[in-house]
């Protein structure tokens, strides 16, 4: 059993949402998960499993950063979790987008300095660039190595 997600193989469902925030892990399972069954609670990282459309899933807080997220899911993937979305909010710095849009993110990668070298290779403007790849902070990501690839963000908030 591991130690922060205390819970046994086959207690969360193959597919798991991972919202940082607690009550936001509990607001969806109340909300819209069907035959509840909360199955941890330690340190305060409440995880529920439940059915949406019939179909089993699961829901898991992660607490706030990249540290506490990695372990979340660490133990999770020894519990037999093989699909994970992180869903919640962030931060952005574009005009054009408001509270509330949508932004889809396939992966996300690095540091500061990877940040900074993928935007002295590009051969795009800052905007363009900003819009066509997601840098954003994950631990253990080596800044010396090579750059990720490109990513591409879908921005869904204007229809």
């Amino acid at each position: 059993m591991p130690i922060h997600v205390r819970a046994n193989k086959g207690d969360y469902a193959d597919a798991c949402l991972l919202p940082g925030d607690p009550l936001r892990a509990k607001y969806i399972a109340e909300t819209f998960m069907e035959d509840v069954v909360q199955r941890n609670s330690e340190r305060g990282m409440l995880g529920y499993t439940g059915t949406f459309g019939g179909k089993p899933v699961s829901v898991q807080s992660t607490g706030m950063g990249c540290p506490s997220a990695a372990i979340v899911i660490e133990e999770l993937t020894q519990l037999g979790v093989e699909k994970l979305m992180r869903v919640g909010t962030c931060g952005g710095l574009q005009p054009d987008l408001s509270m509330g849009d949508l932004v889809i993110v396939h992966m996300d990668a690095p540091d500061q300095q990877s940040v900074m070298r993928a935007m002295m290779q590009s051969t795009s403007d800052f905007d363009t660039w900003f819009r066509e790849t997601v840098l954003v902070g994950v631990h253990g990501f080596d800044p010396k190595g090579p750059l990720p690839p490109p990513v591409t963000v879908i921005l869904d908030h204007k229809g």
